[in-house]
C-alpha cells in the first residue's frame, strides 16, 4: 500500500511539473506575441533614432555574443583535460582532469546544440530583420527564407550569451547571479544596436536556457558532474587509555561496539 501511495505521489508531482512547464511556455509565448504585435517595431525605432549613453557599451559587448570563442575555449579545455587525465598517475589529479573535461564538454554541447537549434529555427521562421523594415518595409515572418535579412528570429547572439551564462552558472553557483546579469546585458545589447527585435532576444535566451538545462540533467545522470563532492568519512582515531584492570594501555578501537556492554 505504501509503495502504491509513493508511486501515485510521484505521478502527481510529475503532472504538476508538466502543468507548470505548460503554463510557463504559454506565458512566454504570450509575451512574445505581444512584442511582435505592439512592442518590437516601436522599440527598434526608438533605439535607432535616439543616441543613448549606453550605446557604445552595447556595441562593445555585443561582439562577445559570437559563439566561436566560447566553443573554441571549451573544446580546448575538454581536450586538455582528456590528455592530462590519461598521463597522470595520481588518482586525485586524474579526477580533477576528468571533471575539467566534463565541465568543458558540458559548456561546449550546451552552446553548440542551442546554436544549431537556433539556426534551424531561423530558416523555419524567416523573420525579416529591422534593416529589411527600414529599407524595404518588410516586417514579419517569411517562412523558409534564407539569407541575413530573414534570419532575425531567434537571436543567435542572445542564445549564446544565455546558454553560456547558465552553463557557467551551473558549474560556478557562487557567480551565477553575475553571470546571468552579464548574459542578460549581452542579449539586450542586440536590441539596443537594432540587430534584433526584443522578441528575437527573448526567444534566443529562452532556447539557451532550455538546452543548457537539458544537458545539465543529462550530464548529472550519466557522469554525476553536478553532484556534491561526497565527504569521505574519516575513521575515528583510536584513543589510548589506561586499563586499570590489566595495568596497561588499551585502545578504544578494540572496545566492543554493542551497547549491551555499557553499564
Amino acid at each position: 500500500m505504501m509503495s502504491l501511495r509513493i508511486r501515485g505521489g510521484g505521478r502527481q508531482a510529475s503532472r504538476a511539473v508538466r502543468r507548470h512547464w505548460a503554463a510557463g511556455l504559454l506565458a512566454v509565448a504570450g509575451v512574445m506575441a505581444l512584442c511582435v504585435l505592439w512592442i518590437d517595431v516601436p522599440l527598434a525605432w526608438y533605439f535607432r533614432r535616439n543616441t543613448l549613453f549606453f550605446d557604445g557599451f552595447a556595441a562593445l559587448i555585443t561582439l562577445w555574443g559570437d559563439s566561436r570563442w566560447a566553443l573554441s575555449i571549451s573544446l580546448l579545455g575538454w581536450g586538455l583535460g582528456r590528455i592530462v587525465g590519461r598521463r597522470l598517475a595520481d588518482p586525485h589529479g586524474k579526477e580533477r582532469a576528468r571533471r575539467l573535461a566534463l565541465a568543458c564538454g558540458f559548456v561546449f554541447v550546451s552552446v553548440a546544440s542551442s546554436g544549431l537549434l537556433v539556426n534551424g529555427l531561423k530558416f523555419l521562421f524567416g523573420r525579416a530583420r529591422f534593416n529589411a523594415l527600414m529599407l524595404r518595409g518588410e516586417y514579419g515572418f517569411y517562412f523558409f527564407q534564407a539569407g541575413y535579412d530573414f534570419s532575425s528570429f531567434p537571436s543567435g547572439h542572445a542564445n549564446t550569451a544565455m546558454a553560456l551564462a547558465f552553463a557557467l552558472g551551473y558549474l560556478w553557483p557562487r557567480g551565477r547571479a553575475l553571470l546571468l546579469l552579464a548574459g542578460f546585458m549581452l542579449a539586450l545589447s542586440r536590441v539596443v544596436v537594432t540587430a534584433h527585435y526584443l522578441s528575437d532576444a527573448l526567444a534566443g535566451g529562452l532556447l539557451g536556457w532550455w538546452t543548457t538545462q537539458w544537458w545539465r540533467l543529462w550530464f548529472q545522470r550519466r557522469y554525476g558532474l553536478f553532484a556534491p563532492t561526497a565527504a569521505v568519512a574519516a575513521e575515528p582515531a583510536a584513543v589510548q587509555c589506561v586499563s586499570p584492570e590489566e595495568g596497561g594501555v588499551a585502545s578504544t578501537s578494540n572496545w566492543p561496539t554493542s551497547t549491551a556492554s555499557k553499564p
